[in-house]
């Protein structure tokens, strides 16, 4: 466990783990989450308990995890290189693999039973976790690099040819169907995500909200964008440059507060206010109050960039 590591960046460490009974309680009082996950360029995944912090498992992969995504509190994929590799989280054993794409990973989602996932390959493909098979897959002539599920008979998938086309993709669950091609972004893709209102798509050129219908609202904060989250409702953090945190409005497209920080990955906790933050350049993870701007160290066992932080 790394409790001894933990501490609030420019306090003593006796005042840090005050801090951090303090923060421990709140989260117990208020997360709706049982377990934290987290990648870098390392090649293995930490599990956390998301009420305590405490380190729960640490699962050995085959190269570095870009991206991952729990199935179930006891479940999880990790897309290594070409294949998918299904771990259970309470031992870290590999359950079984899922292979098929012919290139480097990136984007992974769930619903239920199905995996999405998008790769270097171009194509997007969906499998059946019960009977461990690929269900469909389609060549969007693309790199994919993100895919979120926006209902459960539609995803999202973006795309790039690397040079001047960058595309996102409404699919059709079921098939792999393309229904709608939405070209606004002018770079590369790196998030999406559905809130009651809004579709928000997150590009290394800016920030696009729509309505469910897919009609452009407004457009905001200017690239380059590494990485984002919601906070909470109106409410969205984002990595300028992987040097800057933003937090922005996302009714109005105001920006609310800028600070320099390092920051690679970003993950809403389920507490309002609060960041789960995974550094670029020193491969620290911290929890971030947004309003006091206090940082506390959760985990300083990875030396290298953090590229995913999911929550179940």
């Amino acid at each position: 466990m790394y409790f001894g590591d933990l501490r609030v960046v420019g306090l003593s460490d006796d005042l840090s783990l005050s801090l951090f009974s303090n923060l421990q309680k709140k989260i117990r009082d208020k997360v709706r989450f049982t377990k934290m996950a987290v990648s870098s360029m390392e090649s293995w995944v930490n599990i956390f308990d998301a009420r305590t912090y405490e380190l729960l498992t640490k699962i050995t992969t085959h190269s570095k995890v870009i991206n991952l995504q729990f199935i179930d509190e006891n479940t999880i994929a990790l897309p290594c290189g070409s294949s998918i590799y299904v771990h259970n989280t309470n031992t870290g054993a590999e359950l079984f693999r899922l292979n098929g794409h012919k290139d480097q990973m990136f984007a992974i989602d769930s619903c239920r039973t199905t995996l999405y996932t998008g790769s270097h390959d171009h194509s997007v493909r969906a499998w059946d976790l019960q009977t461990r098979k690929e269900i469909w897959y389609t060549d969007l002539e693309r790199i994919i690099y993100v895919i979120k599920v926006i209902s459960s008979d539609r995803i999202l998938a973006g795309g790039s040819n690397q040079s001047t086309h960058y595309t996102v993709y409404l699919l059709d669950t079921r098939n792999g169907d393309i229904e709608r091609r939405i070209d606004q972004h002018a770079n590369l893709l790196y998030g999406i995500s559905v809130t009651r209102e809004y579709i928000i798509t997150v590009g290394f050129d800016k920030v696009i909200v729509w309505d469910k219908n897919f009609k452009e609202i407004r457009n905001f904060a200017q690239g380059p964008i590494f990485s984002s989250s919601e906070i909470e409702d109106g409410m969205y953090a984002m990595s300028h440059n992987g040097s800057e945190l933003g937090i922005w409005n996302i009714h109005n497209g105001a920006c609310i507060s800028r600070c320099l920080l390092d920051v690679g990955a970003l993950a809403y906790p389920g507490i309002p206010g609060r960041l789960i933050i995974g550094t670029m350049n020193t491969g620290e993870v911290f929890d971030y109050n947004v309003h006091t701007k206090e940082r506390v160290l959760i985990d300083g066992s990875m030396k290298k960039q953090i590229r995913s932080i999911k929550f179940i």
